[in-house]
């Protein structure tokens, strides 16, 4: 019986990962709800997140000093780009892989102040991360953003690591780099098995 489940798993798992790889994430975004909304909490000012401030299912494997960062593109005029490392660290940190991210809009208070965070999958910018859990979102339009991290069937709105909203400010013509973003657990993620 546990067999059976067991290998039932394993063939979901690599039927999704072959999905991914075959047909890209764009079709897999348009199976999904249209629109996900988020509250967030900032009271007062938001925290602009700009340089490096913090020093699937997903599939997650051991850090690797061989797996080297992509180098990020400039941007297009007008627009700007998001970059970032996600790292799962529950005891045994490594790099998320072939997580789907989108970038939300923030939505303000009639006083300018952030109230929530909105989605909308069918223009929303997407990225996946890579094999060392770096994504870059690109040509991003400027405006306030949320991270979202998506498990095709939900999606969720990621605070920052140290607690709190994670806003992200785009600027045309400027490169923001969120630096590693390190998690002590993320929705679907799946736990090592410790070596004894």
């Amino acid at each position: 019986m546990y067999i059976r489940f067991g290998l039932i798993v394993l063939v979901v798992l690599l039927l999704a990962n072959t999905m991914i790889g075959c047909s890209g994430v764009e079709s897999l975004a348009t199976a999904q709800p249209d629109t996900v909304s988020s509250p967030i909490s900032v009271p007062g000012s938001a925290g602009n997140v700009t340089e490096n401030i913090f020093s699937s299912p997903i599939f997650t494997s051991p850090l690797a000093t061989s797996v080297s960062l992509e180098v990020v593109p400039n941007p297009s005029p007008g627009k700007g780009t998001v970059t970032g490392v996600l790292i799962l660290d529950d005891g045994f940190p490594r790099p998320v892989q072939g997580a789907i991210l989108y970038l939300g809009e923030v939505i303000k208070l009639e006083d300018g102040r952030p109230a929530m965070s909105g989605l909308d999958k069918r223009n929303a910018p997407i990225t996946q991360t890579n094999a060392a859990g770096q994504f870059i979102f690109k040509n991003v339009p400027p405006g306030e953003y949320t991270l979202f991290f998506d498990l095709v069937v939900h999606s969720f709105v990621l605070s920052a690591p140290v607690g709190g909203d994670l806003i992200i400010k785009v600027t045309a013509g400027e490169i923001t780099d969120l630096g590693e973003l390190r998690y002590h657990n993320l929705p679907g993620a799946v736990q090592p098995v410790p070596n004894d």
